[in-house]
């Protein structure tokens, strides 16, 4: 039988808000990541180095609110060392992201001729789907026989 709507927004209730939570945190990021951007496209001759130094400047405030706000209850441990093997594993995800970035931004703008913002644009939708994923099952992904709600 049919799924209604309702019934499929109650049942994925759990996924739906970690998904708006990571939506709202990589807005915020977002918007560090393109201040940045802008402020050393002056700076630098080509766009790729601000898109690079704009993207690691948003992977640090984005660490800080995901793993508080978004998956705070897949957190194993708080404080430095506690966290150091989650934000290891988090920092790769944003170097996959950051290297990725730098080239969609350097191959459009260097080679296609578009515009930085238009690259930049691109860069980060394709940027933000790959790492979510990677971030959801890997990084903060629920470990078998705990307690943390699986959604």
């Amino acid at each position: 039988m049919i799924e209604s709507l309702a019934e499929h927004v109650r049942r994925h209730a759990g996924l739906i808000a970690e998904a708006a939570g990571y939506l709202a945190v990589s807005v915020i990021a977002l918007c560090i990541d393109f201040g940045v951007y802008w402020l050393l496209l002056g700076v630098f001759s080509k766009a790729f180095v601000p898109a690079a130094l704009g993207y690691a400047c948003g992977l640090v405030v984005h660490y800080l609110l995901a793993s508080r706000l978004v998956f705070k209850a897949r957190m194993q441990g708080h404080g430095i060392v506690a966290e150091t093997p989650t934000f290891a594993k988090y920092a790769g995800t944003g170097l996959a992201g950051l290297a990725m970035t730098a080239a969609i931004v350097g191959f459009a703008t260097d080679i296609l001729g578009w515009s930085a913002f238009t690259a930049k644009a691109l860069a980060t939708g394709c940027a933000f789907v790959a790492v979510y994923l990677m971030r959801r099952y890997a990084v903060f992904a629920v470990p078998a026989g705990t307690a943390a709600v699986r959604v």
